[in-house]
């Protein structure tokens, strides 16, 4: 490509050096007035990218014509361009703003919206009472928040609207109902092998089911010491298949900074570790709990073919792996263990464990109340004395 197949304005702004480095400098608008932005290369090809990437920045840099759905395509094609960031999270995100946020108000312009920022605050109030379960009106919110703050780091916006709105509050509908001792025992009895191990794993360690449990190598196991290191931790891609997640500077290695942790072992799970590892003949380098050839297990396969048939014959088809978590929390807590240590070997916070994870069973209430019926009186006794001191009051 030559200098004379460019528009006139854009031979106009161009200089050339003496080292072969053409500068060439022009203006864009922003919200401030006119800015002066240079562009270096070696080549005409090179100048030309460099300018359509620059105008591609500032291009909706007259706040006036900006819409809230030019913002959102913006800043789901700027994630797309960040290879550290889960691509199916993208697509959830970006699918969640194809359906919560409607077309009308994608069509309304930022002016508009930092006027009255009561348009975007009557959209997830109106969000939360549709969903009972509000997580993914949660998830809308803070993606959105964080769109806005993309745009004011563009100029494209002063003032993000959303800073004035509450965040909707989470109400879980479906509560957990953990597993009980009988119906652990019954699991299993009826599992064998690899499952009985797994089951067992979830139940006496209260690791996250497939993020945590699936990415277990052998090596990550001290039998000696009876404690097992998560240091790896696994995610789904686009198409549903488990992957290990690579680590990102500056994130956690998992869910959530206390996600990487020690667990101890006790002594029953130790042994069945030791048989298993020993009849299925794996390396330190395998997978603890693989699939048929290895890899990883897939959470859907083994929920299918293993997990359904088990619990439908223990009388709970509606359960989830997920529930032996919310199992072993619960059985701690009924035996005394703080939220403070059982936040600390489940890898979330202590306020988690006790607004979720934290299940009570009816005897545990039933001995509470007990305690309670200790400050009273025996009522039988305060009925028959009530008797006597009436008869004694009519016979005067």
């Amino acid at each position: 490509m030559s200098s004379s197949d460019l528009p006139a304005w854009w031979q106009k702004g161009m200089r050339r050096r003496k080292n072969g480095r053409i500068e060439w400098r022009f203006y864009v608008s922003t919200p401030t007035g006119r800015k002066q932005v240079s562009a270096y290369g070696k080549g005409i090809t090179e100048l030309k990218s460099e300018r359509d990437r620059v105008e591609e920045l500032y291009k909706l840099a007259p706040k006036q014509r900006v819409t809230l759905g030019d913002i959102l395509a913006r800043y789901i094609a700027n994630k797309w361009k960040d290879q550290s960031i889960d691509r199916r999270k993208i697509c959830e995100m970006q699918s969640r703003f194809e359906r919560l946020v409607p077309n009308e108000l994608k069509r309304q312009t930022v002016a508009t919206l930092c006027a009255d920022w009561s348009i975007i605050g009557d959209l997830f109030s109106d969000l939360a009472e549709e969903r009972p379960n509000s997580y993914v009106v949660q998830r809308t919110f803070d993606e959105m928040k964080r769109a806005f703050k993309y745009a004011r780091a563009r100029g494209w916006c002063k003032v993000s609207p959303m800073v004035y709105l509450e965040r909707p509050k989470y109400r879980q509908t479906k509560k957990r109902k953990p597993f009980t001792v009988e119906q652990v025992l019954d699991l299993l009895l009826k599992s064998s092998g690899r499952d009985r191990v797994m089951i067992a794993f979830l139940v006496m360690t209260a690791v996250r089911t497939w993020s945590e449990l699936s990415g277990l190598r052998v090596r990550d196991l001290n039998l000696l010491r009876k404690t097992v290191n998560l240091t790896t931790f696994v995610r789904r891609t686009e198409k549903g298949c488990p992957t290990e997640k690579p680590p990102i500077p500056g994130k956690p290695k998992g869910k959530n900074e206390a996600a990487e942790r020690e667990i101890p072992l006790i002594d029953p799970l130790i042994t069945m570790l030791e048989d298993y590892i020993t009849s299925a003949r794996l390396r330190a380098d395998d997978y603890l709990f693989p699939n048929k050839i290895g890899g990883l297990l897939r959470a859907g396969n083994w929920s299918r073919d293993v997990w359904k048939p088990l619990v439908k014959s223990v009388g709970r088809p509606d359960g989830v792996p997920y529930e032996l978590r919310h199992t072993a929390n619960s059985l701690l807590a009924e035996l005394g263990v703080g939220a403070e240590q059982r936040a600390a070997i489940c890898g979330h916070s202590e306020d988690v464990n006790k607004l979720i994870y934290t299940h009570m069973s009816l005897e545990v209430h039933r001995a509470a109340m007990n305690k309670l019926g200790l400050l009273f009186p025996d009522l039988t006794a305060l009925s028959n004395r009530g008797k006597q001191v009436e008869g004694s009051g009519g016979a005067a």
